[in-house]
């Protein structure tokens, strides 16, 4: 009886290492497709900045990457207001904070759609060029919409160019990252 009791236990500390390793390869998966959208939008617009935060939950997420970002600066930090419910992204002030996913991907696409028509000028070639990295960033901002993950700003960030920029947070609590995108930089970047 004891030796079947122990082979059941033995079986059973089997399978939920199987179960545990299989859900952590499958969030590992998620995570990577996660980061592989996030550079495929990056791409279009100048590269990514990753910050690692000790939260999961995306309205949390908003005040760690603040303090992680500006480095604890009390009155950086401080001087920011949190909106949880923005209805677009602020720029030149001192606010972050959360944004629908609606919100998000119209944001992305009207500057997406600002770039593609400033780019009127280059050579067909380029602008074909162009035009193939944005039809891929809609494609994984669409994956990235699907996969519900957090979106955000932050409306203190500037470009390359120290000007104000629409900066987008994208929030993987998974994984503990907040990408921020520049979806306006300087020429040049």
């Amino acid at each position: 009886m004891f030796h079947a009791k122990t082979q059941f236990l033995a079986l059973a500390s089997i399978i939920l290492s199987l179960s545990l390793a299989k859900a952590a390869r499958a969030g590992v998966e998620q995570n990577d497709a996660i980061a592989t959208d996030v550079t495929q939008i990056a791409q279009f617009f100048a590269g990514f900045q990753t910050t690692i935060v000790p939260s999961r939950a995306p309205a949390i997420m908003v005040r760690d990457y603040l303090q992680v970002r500006y480095q604890g600066d009390r009155s950086i930090i401080d001087s920011f207001q949190i909106v949880l419910q923005a209805t677009a992204i602020a720029a030149d002030r001192s606010e972050a904070g959360m944004i629908d996913m609606s919100v998000a991907e119209q944001e992305v696409n009207r500057e997406i759609d600002r770039r593609m028509k400033e780019a009127s000028g280059l050579s067909a070639e380029k602008q074909n060029a162009l035009a193939a990295q944005a039809a891929l960033a809609r494609q994984a901002l669409s994956h990235l919409v699907r996969a519900e993950v957090g979106f955000g700003y932050d409306g203190r960030e500037q470009n390359g160019c120290a000007a104000a920029t629409s900066y987008l947070l994208i929030f993987d609590g998974q994984s503990q990252r907040v990408f921020g995108i520049d979806l306006e930089p300087c020429d040049g970047e």
